[in-house]
């Protein structure tokens, strides 16, 4: 519950802060014969402007993801060239791995688990 608080209260702060610097508010204050007054202008038309702005530089870049360009596929590592030799760790079609040894190849293959 305090964490659901928290969130509230920064994303209240983050449009606070946000409203101010874009100009959707103004505060002024005004002395009085018994006080102060204060008030709060909110400009309508600049927020419902910079909503529309928003809402269609969103729909822009999600629409322009789809026609980003194909980024051609990296050939697999299983597909070796006549005289290459490999080193090191190669994985298996089963989905082990192949150690080169000293005298042989050593091939370690994933554990099983028993089906519940």
């Amino acid at each position: 519950m305090k964490n659901l608080l928290a969130l509230g209260a920064a994303a209240l702060i983050a449009f606070a802060g946000i409203g101010w610097y874009l100009g959707w508010y103004r505060f002024s204050t005004t002395p009085t014969e018994t006080g102060r007054h204060i008030s709060i202008d909110l400009n309508t038309p600049k927020i419902k402007q910079d909503i529309s702005t928003g809402k269609e530089k969103l729909r822009d870049y999600l629409s322009s993801d789809s026609k980003a360009p194909q980024v051609a596929p990296v050939p697999s590592t299983n597909q070796q060239s006549p005289g290459f030799q490999p080193t090191g760790f190669q994985r298996t079609d089963g989905g082990g791995f192949v150690v080169p040894g000293t005298g042989g190849t050593v091939v370690i293959n994933p554990p099983t688990f028993p089906q519940r």
